[in-house]
């Protein structure tokens, strides 16, 4: 995934402008992105993406996660969309 779609993807998720994604924005990207997990998974996710446990995602956390995402879908043949413009 490109750099500029993963920063809309991010700046999307981001709806107070903070520059940080808290879990309620999170969960808001999740369905946008069209991934259906239960509650409990995203939970653990979030939890996952912020590696310096400070409650939030910040950018360089979303990005490698996105990525790793993007990469682990590909292979299944279920990309992840791309931001529209």
């Amino acid at each position: 995934m490109a750099e500029n779609d993963i920063r809309a993807h991010f700046d999307y998720a981001d709806s107070d402008g903070n520059g940080r994604i808290d879990k309620d924005e999170f969960m808001r990207l999740i369905v946008r992105l069209g991934l259906k997990r239960p509650d409990g998974v995203v939970d653990l996710a979030f939890a996952s993406i912020d590696t310096d446990e400070n409650g939030t995602i910040d950018f360089p956390e979303f990005r490698a996660w996105l990525e790793k995402t993007s990469a682990a879908e590909a292979s299944s043949g279920d990309e992840l969309p791309p931001h529209a413009h």
